[in-house]
C-alpha cells in the first residue's frame, strides 16, 4: 500500500510538471505575439492576423489543458460526475475516426479497424468517452506511429 501510494504520489509531481511544462510554452507565444502587436512590430494586416490566429490557437490549447487539469482534479477528490446515457460505442468510435481520417490519409498510415457491425449499446458518458478516445488516437498518431499502422480493435471478453 505505501508502495502503491509513492508511485501515485510521483505520477501526480510528474503529471504537474509536465503540465506546467505544457502551459509555459504557449503561454509564452501569446505573451510575444500579443507584445509584437501591441508595438505594432508586423509587416502588414496579414501578418498581423497571423499573429491573431496563433494567439487564438495557443490559447485554446492552454483552455484544454487546464480543463483537463480541473478533470484530473475532480477525478483526484472524487467529485466528477458522470452523465451517462444510453449510446453505441462502437458508433461513437466510428464518428470519431471519421474526424482523423485526413490526418490519416495525408500521412498515408495503414488503418486497420476491427469493430463489430453490430451496436455496443452501454450506458456511457459520451463527453467523456469521446475525450479518452481522442487522447489516445492523439497519442498513438503523435508517438506510435513508427510502423505507420494503426489498429483498432473491439472484442468481446466474457460477455463484456
Amino acid at each position: 500500500m505505501k508502495r502503491r501510494l509513492q508511485r501515485y504520489e510521483k505520477h501526480r509531481k510528474e503529471l504537474i510538471s509536465n503540465l506546467s511544462h505544457d502551459l509555459r510554452t504557449p503561454l509564452s507565444s501569446v505573451l510575444g505575439y500579443s507584445e509584437m502587436l501591441k508595438n505594432g512590430i508586423y509587416d502588414n494586416e496579414v501578418e498581423q492576423q497571423n499573429y491573431i490566429d496563433i494567439i487564438y490557437r495557443k490559447t485554446i490549447y492552454m483552455e484544454k489543458l487546464l480543463t483537463e487539469l480541473l478533470e484530473y482534479s475532480r477525478l483526484e477528490l472524487g467529485t466528477i460526475q458522470l452523465q451517462k446515457q444510453k449510446m453505441d460505442i462502437a458508433e461513437l468510435i466510428r464518428e470519431i475516426l471519421i474526424e482523423y481520417y485526413p490526418e490519416i490519409e495525408k500521412n498515408q498510415y495503414s488503418l486497420e479497424l476491427e469493430i463489430p457491425e453490430c451496436p455496443i449499446v452501454g450506458m456511457w458518458d459520451k463527453e467523456k468517452l469521446s475525450r479518452v478516445l481522442r487522447n489516445l488516437l492523439d497519442n498513438a498518431l503523435k508517438y506510435g506511429m513508427d510502423g505507420k499502422k494503426l489498429r483498432i480493435a473491439m472484442r468481446e471478453k466474457q460477455n463484456q
